[in-house]
């Protein structure tokens, strides 16, 4: 079964090409609130990817060089966004080892998700479908406010 059976919303907006790559979902309430939880949008993009390592099946960033190299930054900044964001709260790092050190870390983000939920609107979404600019729109989409 390809993306485009289990979710033609999703498929036609992106296109079934893209998806076969994969996709994960990034909660609207991160874009929406993460400068008032004290994150760049650096610290977004090094949260996305940890989620990646979760949600990638082919090729997850599942190491510090892996990380930097999809950011395009060295691997001490890595470092330094994972320390913030932890030291924010929002992320708990459980450091793996083998025989002889070190290897990596795992990262729990359960706190971000916690966090975010406090911003969590007291009304739901209202699920109104948004149509581009110069679609067609019914009289009863005009009407909605």
């Amino acid at each position: 079964m390809t993306a485009t059976d289990q979710h033609p919303r999703v498929a036609a907006y992106f296109g079934d090409a893209v998806l076969q790559a994969g996709f994960m979902m990034t909660p609207h309430l991160l874009l929406r609130h993460f400068h008032e939880l004290g994150l760049s949008a650096e610290h977004v993009v090094f949260l996305q990817l940890v989620m990646e390592i979760t949600w990638d099946l082919a090729q997850p960033p599942d190491t510090v060089r892996k990380l930097a190299e999809r950011m395009g930054v060295s691997e001490r900044t890595v470092q330094r966004y994972s320390e913030h964001v932890e030291k924010s709260g929002l992320l708990v790092i459980y450091d793996q080892y083998q025989e002889g050190g070190q290897v990596e870390n795992v990262y729990d983000i359960s706190p971000l998700f916690a966090r975010l939920a406090t911003f969590m609107p007291l009304l739901p979404p209202s699920g109104r479908v948004l149509r581009a600019r110069g679609s067609d729109v019914s009289e009863d989409d005009k009407n909605v406010t």
